[in-house]
């Protein structure tokens, strides 16, 4: 059961730290040998003479009395540094190789390649790892560098090549996490093409490295598996969003937040049946235009980010197009009811070129889109301190009696009452001009 694996579990820890074991455990999931008959003993424990090197005579414990599954269930309850301790004995060791590790197995780049090696070796079943790229002996910028590295410029304290070859012996990985710590300046350098040989990976996250290359042609047709994709702040992708074909029927998260190098269209993942999030913000070069979202389009669909992109109708001329721009959104949510717009979402900001943009401060100049019970669409104007013109609503109101009437009645009421202390209450469409956005400045500093 799993209070008494837990109770092994526990002598396994006394056994690691306070060698030689000598503890009375009665409890019977652990001493199931009390009424197996006079052979119980060759059946079901082990003795010093069974071990064949000294390190491995220890005197007996009721550890000793398992049979190795019953070790490889209690290895289960320990981190992935208390199984590696626990391998004091050749049972224990025998019973870690088959042991299943719990949790994400986080390693440092202090001795990156040393304990890839020896990990891989002891823990062949780790299913999710995250290497840490951090600068905690304060070294400074180094790098590791993989092949076809980006030149640097000023000279870099290079750390030894890391032997991400290592990660091939982890059978059944299935998660992988290359980060870097944000008070940290080492990075990956180049690409790693061994990270395209995992072929069980089914998620990998790529976090800060800013030299890194991303190689889609080749990632694509070799993790097939492949369900959560995220490189954020890489240097460089080869290959674009139809490279991702391949996915199409398993992919579920894609975030290239940043990927200035990126590609393609949002509609060469239009059929991807099983994406839920999308996030291209800041993926410059992406292109794609919002009217062509059909009904049948990106069926699963639940976050989707893609401003300050190039895709039509999240960049806006000028506020008279606001109208036409947002009515498109508008229908796009409602025939797409699982994006998530509870809460309002930034949609869609004026151009960069537009005479009412202004960066700091003034007149609203983006647009937000929320989804309130009843499937009832809502849009407005807010600038870049969330105050918010009132919402423009789309479609007629519930009527009482329909579904959802109620909850609708009380989230307009929230949302309304967010609008009492705006500076911009009162303004729908169009938002407040230069000289109205004026006056009201004056107002508050006159009062």
């Amino acid at each position: 059961g799993t209070v008494g694996c837990c109770l092994i579990a526990a002598q396994i820890d006394a056994l690691v730290y306070c060698r030689p074991v000598h503890v009375g455990i009665e409890n019977k999931c652990m001493m199931e040998v009390k009424n197996e008959g006079p052979d119980h003993e060759a059946k079901g424990r082990r003795t010093n003479n069974d071990y064949d090197d000294d390190d491995d005579k220890i005197p007996i414990s009721p550890i000793d009395m398992l049979e190795e599954d019953e070790l490889v269930t209690s290895l289960g309850f320990l981190d992935w540094k208390g199984i590696l301790k626990a391998r004091v004995n050749k049972k224990l060791k025998e019973a870690s190789l088959a042991t299943p590790v719990p949790g994400t197995l986080t390693i440092g780049t202090a001795k990156l390649g040393l304990d890839l090696a020896r990990i891989a070796t002891a823990l062949p079943h780790v299913q999710s790892m995250e290497l840490r790229y951090d600068d905690r002996e304060g070294v400074g910028v180094v790098v590791d560098e993989g092949e076809d590295p980006f030149p640097l410029g000023a000279p870099r304290r290079q750390i030894p090549k890391t032997d991400l070859r290592a990660l091939l012996n982890f059978r059944n990985l299935k998660e992988l996490a290359l980060h870097l710590s944000m008070r940290a300046s080492i990075c990956l350098n180049g690409s790693f093409p061994v990270l395209y040989e995992l072929r069980g990976l089914q998620k990998l996250d790529v976090f800060q490295q800013s030299n890194f290359r991303l190689d889609l042609h080749t990632l694509s047709p070799n993790l097939t598996n492949l369900r959560h994709l995220s490189c954020v702040g890489g240097r460089e992708i080869v290959g674009n969003l139809g490279t991702l074909r391949p996915l199409r029927d398993t992919l579920e998260t894609l975030d290239l937040t940043s990927q200035q190098t990126l590609t393609g269209s949002i509609m060469d993942l239009a059929d991807f049946s099983r994406l839920q999030t999308m996030n291209l913000r800041i993926c410059t070069n992406v292109e794609g235009d919002i009217r062509d979202i059909r009904p049948q389009h990106f069926p699963s669909l639940k976050v989707m980010d893609l401003m300050n992109t190039s895709v039509h109708g999240v960049t806006i001329e000028s506020v008279a197009d606001a109208t036409a721009i947002m009515s498109t959104w508008g229908q796009v949510l409602m025939t797409h009811t699982s994006l998530e717009f509870d809460e309002p979402r930034l949609v869609a900001v004026l151009s960069s070129s537009s005479p009412v943009r202004w960066p700091w401060g003034g007149p609203p100049d983006r647009l937000q889109m929320v989804r309130a019970p009843g499937n009832r669409i809502g849009w407005r104007w807010t600038d870049n301190a969330d105050q918010c013109c009132d919402m423009n609503w789309l479609g007629p109101e519930p009527q009482p009696g329909e579904n959802d009437y109620d909850e609708y009645i009380q989230y307009r009421r929230k949302i309304e009452e967010g609008q009492m202390n705006s500076l911009f209450r009162g303004f729908t469409h169009p938002p407040p001009t230069e000289e109205e956005y004026g006056e009201l400045r004056r107002r508050i500093s006159r009062s």
